[in-house]
């Protein structure tokens, strides 16, 4: 018996079936060291404030390079910087491993772009050249069920990632490691994980890449569609700000201190969060089919952070646990209508550039986030940045639909 197509995903071409699974060993191993990494430096030693400016690195990281990949990706090659980022990022997790001194550790975290969000990292650079190759991997009645795929597959391998944060757990109990030993060996599993990834870049065939005569230097400036780019990557780069205060290595230290729970507990809890956000993901391409991408986004995402704000509040462990679940369930829902909408709105030769300034958009204002996430922490209390982090986003939410409403991608 034959598969259905949707199984067999023939209507998606060659290079967006090996970008899709290399996005999801990426996000595997970016979810178990997203879950680690804060724990791990303030087990060493380090305070809440240096453990922010750790991350705060990682973005600023990941935006110069997805300003470089915008500005010179197409003329480099998108194989090419696909195969050399994910190379570098597998070379800095073994550093993490065998490094304490906080500004090697600072160098480490901007090279490899480590910053703590749920299963990105690295990725976070790569972006520009995944969504603007998936976007004519497919014809144009299935780019948002792609986009939807490329998600979903990223997020459940993200899940299983999160899972993946209990082992050191169980190095501990069975074999008697140190924690700190078992989690640095979590690193070294990280590096031969975006080896794999890099082996997979390396497949992806020459119809990846743009002609030659559009393989040049672009100016974001000078595109047709600048004033929709600059608009769309403002609004992004605000609730960029707004998720940078509660990236998942923060709330999983914010679950250890305030609540008590191990790293055991605390990877169910980001596995079940994940598996949501997988489940989300699926119907979000199905209300964007009916209800279209701006209605989706907004009014899936708002009372996602509605959600956030509760928990905020949460008098014990298993409230906040519900709660982080029922907005993980929400959370994500926009992303696919979001990715879809932007390629969908520009020409082909604009894609890259758009998702680059995104990236780079939502990578400068969330480079203070995971510092100001701290300082809020340290001075106002732990509920700090969610509060403000929720506030944040419903803003963007509302100013988003007032301004793009009517306005459909092509």
């Amino acid at each position: 018996m034959n598969a259905p197509k949707i199984l067999s995903l023939s209507w998606v071409s060659y290079n967006g079936k090996i970008i899709v699974i290399s996005k999801s060993l990426n996000t595997f191993a970016h979810a178990f060291i997203a879950i680690l990494l804060g724990i791990y430096l303030a087990d060493i030693g380090f305070t809440i404030i240096q453990v922010g400016a750790f991350f705060s690195a990682g973005v600023a990281g990941g935006a110069v390079f997805a300003f470089c990949v915008g500005i010179f990706g197409d003329r480099i090659g998108r194989r090419r910087l696909l195969i050399i980022f994910t190379g570098i990022t597998a070379i800095c997790g073994s550093i993490l491993a065998v490094i304490d001194h906080f500004p090697l550790l600072m160098i480490v975290a901007f090279i490899g772009n480590f910053d703590g969000k749920d299963g990105q990292g690295s990725s976070q650079a790569l972006l520009p050249i995944e969504q603007a190759s998936l976007s004519d991997a497919s014809s144009p009645n299935r780019r948002t069920d792609l986009f939807a795929l490329y998600r979903i597959s990223a997020t459940i391998c993200a899940a299983f990632g999160a899972l993946a944060a209990g082992i050191p757990e169980i190095y501990r109990q069975i074999f008697g490691l140190s924690a700190l030993f078992s989690i640095q060996i979590m690193f070294f599993t990280f590096s031969a994980i975006l080896v794999t990834s890099t082996i997979c870049y390396s497949r992806l065939s020459i119809e990846l890449e743009v002609s030659k005569p559009s393989a040049k230097w672009v100016n974001p400036f000078k595109l047709p569609s600048r004033n929709i780019i600059f608009t769309l990557v403002g609004l992004f780069s605000l609730d960029a700000f707004g998720g940078s205060l509660i990236i998942q290595s923060l709330v999983a230290y914010w679950f250890k201190s305030n609540f008590g729970l191990d790293v055991g507990s605390l990877a169910l809890v980001f596995f079940f969060s994940h598996i949501f956000s997988a489940t989300s993901l699926w119907i979000s391409a199905k209300l964007t089919n009916r209800f279209g991408a701006i209605n989706t986004m907004v009014f899936t995402h708002i009372p996602a952070n509605l959600f956030l704000l509760a928990a905020a509040f949460a008098p014990n462990a298993t409230i906040a646990v519900i709660l982080w679940q029922l907005r993980s369930f929400l959370s994500q829902m926009d992303v696919p209508p979001r990715d879809s909408y932007t390629m969908g709105i520009l020409e082909s030769e604009e894609r890259v550039s758009m998702a680059s300034m995104h990236v780079v958009g939502r990578n400068v204002t969330g480079t203070i986030g995971p510092s100001t996430s701290t300082i809020l922490w340290q001075f106002m209390g732990a509920g700090a940045p969610f509060i403000f982090g929720s506030i944040t986003k419903i803003t963007y939410d509302i100013i988003l639909y007032a301004m793009f409403r009517n306005i459909k991608p092509k």
